[in-house]
């Protein structure tokens, strides 16, 4: 209850937001984006909030209006990183360097064939010690999820809604996450990763 009182008061305060600027519209194009840093996952007694790579926590709500956008919905596979170069492009500013992420307007007329996209949680206990370290490659239908503190990896079907998801990891699985995955991990965090478990 305590949950849904706080969706319907932000409801209410974005129906505000969006009510003035739709009369800021009359005057010049406006683009709007809503959307969240991470999900909700529910148990019986309890909620995570943001503090694990499971489906409910990592795939959010991206709202967006504006010059560009046909109202209705997609299921296309888009990621937060994708707000940057959109917001660049549609203000015609130059990125200046390579970016992470693409117009979300190209996505949405034109999707690539096989994307696949990153995610990440990591926290640290009062020692500066890190209790979690994990990273996820995802392309929509499966997510490999390498823990790097407990030096396991786990393989999950993100159209799996259940609160404990099953591993479907086992050798040679997801050969195309595994090895993204792997290159992402070596630009970002350097050294030699392996996958093999």
């Amino acid at each position: 209850d305590e949950y849904d009182h706080e969706i319907r008061y932000n409801d209410a305060q974005l129906g505000r937001l969006l009510s003035v600027l739709t009369q800021v519209e009359r005057e010049q194009p406006l683009l709007v984006f809503l959307t969240s840093d991470h999900g909700e996952l529910f148990y019986k007694r309890r909620r995570l909030h943001g503090t694990g790579l499971q489906e409910p926590m990592v795939r959010v709500p991206l709202f967006i209006r504006g010059p560009g956008f046909e109202p209705g919905t997609t299921d296309r596979l888009v990621s937060l990183v994708d707000l940057a170069p959109t917001i660049l492009s549609a203000t015609q500013t130059p990125s200046g360097q390579a970016m992470d992420g693409a117009d979300l307007r190209a996505l949405l007329a034109k999707p690539p064939a096989r994307r696949v996209l990153f995610t990440e949680t990591w926290r640290f206990n009062r020692h500066k010690r890190p209790v979690k370290d994990m990273v996820g490659a995802f392309n929509g239908q499966q997510m490999l999820v390498r823990d790097r503190v407990r030096n396991v990896t786990w393989l999950f079907d993100q159209r799996d809604t259940a609160q404990k998801q099953k591993n479907r990891f086992k050798p040679g699985a997801a050969p195309h996450l595994r090895a993204a995955l792997q290159r992402y991990l070596a630009q970002t965090r350097g050294g030699k990763v392996d996958l093999r478990d």
